[in-house]
């Protein structure tokens, strides 16, 4: 065996004592790294050296066309799956790339840290990525923030483009569309025919309850019945395009010190070999 060592510079802290030195993006995300649900912290990013927190803040909503809704049902294999007997059922949405104009979903978009990008990456359940170009944010839509037609259409003038009707954001997107996927219920169907949908108020409707009532126990069980329900109907799917629970994901970050031990396990591996 030969190792090939790689000479790493010396890495310090990039986040300062000065927020105008911090670098943010806009991302869109639909699901549970919005508002009120579990995975929303992963848009902070804490810096590793200071303590210093970036908390994403939340921008407002943009209708995403040429994306089709479902919620990706969870199996024993699933390293994101709960057992009932140790809480509540996960879920999450998954939004799989049509092309249809019709196909709609609401994104909550948000201004977070440029690393934590990263780390909400190497955290997302599985099949779920980051796409920079696919998603296409419409700017004519009434569910499409004020706020956020001022900010883009600014941006736009700014940049000289000559579409001024839609934007890509770095938007989350699912790679795979997995026998686990139900469809997430359509909320409503608009003059022009676009079906409409989110995943708060998709998840309420799939469940017999109202996003309204989020956070009360009814709620809470209504959810809960509806996971475990649809968990035993898709419990024998089989799907393999994803790595399970048993297996290594190799996508942590290291510290230098980290990898340096790392690596010598890797040379004492080798010579065991």
């Amino acid at each position: 065996y030969r190792f090939i060592y790689l000479r790493l510079p010396f890495l310090c802290c990039e986040m300062s004592s000065s927020a105008s030195e911090a670098r943010f993006i806009i991302v869109a995300v639909s699901g549970t790294l919005q508002d009120g649900f579990p995975l929303r912290k992963n848009l902070d990013y804490t810096d590793p050296c200071s303590g210093a927190v970036a908390e994403a803040t939340f921008l407002g909503w943009a209708l995403c066309r040429g994306v089709k809704a479902y919620f990706d049902i969870k199996d024993p294999s699933c390293r994101e799956y709960v057992p009932a007997a140790e809480g509540a059922a996960r879920v999450n949405p998954a939004m799989v790339a049509t092309g249809c104009w019709e196909h709609a979903n609401v994104y909550a978009v948000y201004l977070a840290h440029e690393k934590a990008a990263l780390k909400a990456l190497l955290h997302e359940p599985r099949y779920l990525s980051m796409s920079p170009d696919m998603a296409q944010m419409d700017l004519k839509a009434e569910e499409t923030s004020d706020n956020l037609k001022r900010l883009f259409k600014a941006a736009i003038s700014e940049k000289g483009k000559a579409e001024t009707e839609r934007v890509a954001l770095l938007t989350v997107v699912s790679v795979f569309k997995g026998p686990s996927f139900v469809e997430n219920p359509v909320l409503y169907t608009k003059a022009d025919g676009t079906q409409v949908t989110n995943f708060h108020d998709g998840l309420a409707k799939l469940a017999g309850t109202s996003d309204a009532e989020r956070g009360t126990a009814a709620y809470g069980e209504a959810v809960d019945s509806c996971l475990r329900r649809l968990e035993a109907e898709h419990a024998s799917t089989g799907a393999k395009m994803f790595v399970g629970k048993d297996a290594l994901q190799m996508n942590a970050s290291f510290t230098l010190e980290e990898f340096k031990a790392l690596s010598t396990k890797a040379e004492a591996y080798a010579k065991a070999m």
